[in-house]
């Protein structure tokens, strides 16, 4: 269902972005993006958190459970959020989205709502509180990144003019 769903915003962005006609704003084009964003926020997220939870589970050594658990959840949802919208901006909409400084804005996002995350006491096994975090960081990230990206953005070529 979740790759039915992609499929169909990449065909629709496709499609807009090739009927000249119908170009999206800039806004629609950010929101979009932002869109992707989210969906891969929402299958990294909580997927890193559980995945977490099982290799802290299986070591008794602190060190061998916390590295390798916490480098998941650094590294995997800004890159899987930051390459989803690059993805849509710059395939779909050719609208020459810039990965590099979006991923580390990604990543220090990320970062900030780990350790505002187990300052208040998230766990996966409090659903309340790991819920709260999923969708509060599924929003916050894709946020932050979609709006660097259309910041950041190169200006499209105009191939029709000349200059001498």
């Amino acid at each position: 269902m979740k790759g039915a769903a992609a499929l169909a915003l990449l065909l629709a962005c496709n499609q807009a972005a090739a009927d000249p006609e119908r170009r999206l704003t800039r806004a629609q084009e950010a929101t979009l993006q932002g869109l992707a964003g989210v969906g891969a926020a929402v299958v990294t997220i909580p997927s890193m958190m559980a995945a977490g939870a099982a290799i802290g589970r299986s070591s008794n050594d602190l060190s061998a459970a916390l590295v390798p658990s916490l480098l998941l959840q650094i590294i995997v949802p800004p890159v899987a959020v930051t390459l989803s919208e690059w993805a849509v901006g710059r395939y779909a909409f050719k609208n020459g989205s810039r990965i590099h400084p979006a991923i580390w804005l990604a990543t220090g996002v990320n970062l900030l709502a780990i350790i505002f995350g187990s300052l208040g006491g998230v766990w996966t096994d409090d659903p309340t509180s790991f819920s709260l975090f999923v969708v509060i960081e599924s929003l916050a990230l894709p946020a932050a990144t979609s709006a660097l990206m259309d910041a950041t953005r190169r200006p499209r070529p105009n191939l029709l003019s000349v200059s001498f």
